[in-house]
């Protein structure tokens, strides 16, 4: 599965972890400057989907860390081969 647009919902949640390895659920939250809630429900939408795991942090067990499955990565390297195709049909 491809995701049309990796600047907004799924897509972009899957580029950010992808481009931080792990991050943490609250840090996640705040670089997509929405409500928690919110995010909280497309996280669950991608973990259901199997691209994303949610552990307990060992330094901190109030810390949910947030990382790519094998899946995830494949669905997010996909996205990157996508864009360049079609930069490239614009430009000729």
């Amino acid at each position: 599965m491809k995701f049309e647009n990796r600047t907004r919902g799924q897509g972009q949640i899957l580029t950010i972890i992808r481009n931080h390895g792990t991050i943490t659920q609250k840090d996640l939250v705040h670089q997509l400057d929405m409500r928690p809630q919110s995010a909280s429900e497309r996280i669950r939408k991608l973990e259901k989907k199997e691209y994303i795991t949610r552990e307990n942090s060992e330094a901190d067990k109030r810390v949910m860390n947030i990382h790519l499955t094998n899946r995830g990565k494949i669905v997010a390297q996909q996205n990157d081969d996508f864009r360049p195709i079609v930069l490239d049909a614009l430009t000729h």
